[in-house]
């Protein structure tokens, strides 16, 4: 719930800004995007167990049940736009990869366009049966996977839409983290680092990142200066970009996800043009 309340405050920065219909010489008219929520895969069941007593045998022995649960639930932004929701599914298939063993990865190069959905629901299927039976042997508490794809908002031609990860594979407590999808649909792309600034001036952004955040946010003791990165997972709203930080990365686990803030004035100098949101320029 709270994972949800904050992208729709996202959101709703999003949206605020979406309300500026100045022309922008170069960007493509786009139309607001009308989307909703379409499930992939939604499943769950429990392995029960029968414990008996050690200390009784026969029929008369005392037998205690316990049970382990299992819980699945994908689900994406259906926009009626081909070349999106396709490439919603291939960050989906992106993000299983990273939690697959090496030969267990599918080859996203061999996917075919128009073949995600059901390449991403068969890898879905076969992970399920794994984990089920990884219950069946026993050992394991439970085994929770969600990965739930929201709608965040438009601004021009910006999209952004949001997926998070919500694990549990045993142990004290489980694990989530965000993605954050910011799709051109100008060049039908999604947004990467590089799009917003070189290299080098990355490296700018990086250093005035922690500068701004190491006395009030980042704990050394969890990263330091030589290991602290620039995240891959940003968003934009109208006073800057935002940088996320999965849990226990800069700081403990128990503060959750972590948000760097970077203001347009203080990297107009820094990022390509086309993505600065200026308010001097909606006169």
């Amino acid at each position: 719930m709270k994972k949800a309340l904050f992208a729709l405050l996202i959101s709703s920065a999003l949206l605020l800004s979406a309300c500026d219909n100045r022309p922008v010489e170069g960007l493509q008219s786009v139309p607001t995007l009308k989307t909703n929520i379409q499930t992939i895969f939604e499943k769950s069941e429990t392995v029960t167990f029968d414990q008996n007593d050690d200390e009784t045998t026969g029929p008369q022995a005392d037998t205690n049940t316990s049970g382990a649960e299992l819980n699945y639930y994908f689900n994406t932004v259906k926009t009626n736009v081909f070349w999106m929701d396709n490439l919603l599914l291939r960050e989906i298939l992106f993000t299983l990869n990273q939690n697959s063993e090496p030969q267990d990865r599918i080859n996203l190069n061999t996917v075919k366009k128009g073949e995600e959905e059901d390449t991403l629901l068969n890898k879905i299927k076969s992970n399920y049966e794994k984990d089920l039976n990884k219950l069946k042997e026993g050992g394991k508490e439970g085994i929770f996977y969600n990965i739930e794809t929201m709608y965040v908002g438009q601004r021009e031609n910006i999209v952004t839409f949001s997926q998070v990860r919500n694990v549990y594979l045993g142990g004290a407590h489980g694990t989530y983290s965000t993605r954050y999808l910011n799709f051109d649909t100008n060049k039908k792309d999604l947004v990467q680092l590089d799009d917003i600034a070189p290299r080098d001036k990355q490296k700018k952004l990086m250093d005035l990142l922690w500068s701004n955040s190491i006395n009030t946010i980042i704990n050394e003791s969890f990263i330091s200066k030589e290991d602290f990165y620039l995240s891959s997972e940003f968003y934009f709203s109208p006073d800057g970009i935002n940088f996320v930080y999965p849990p226990a990365v800069i700081a403990s686990f128990s503060e959750g996800e972590i948000t760097l803030k970077l203001y347009w004035s203080d990297i107009e100098q820094f990022i390509n043009r086309e993505f600065f949101w200026s308010t001097h320029e909606q006169k």
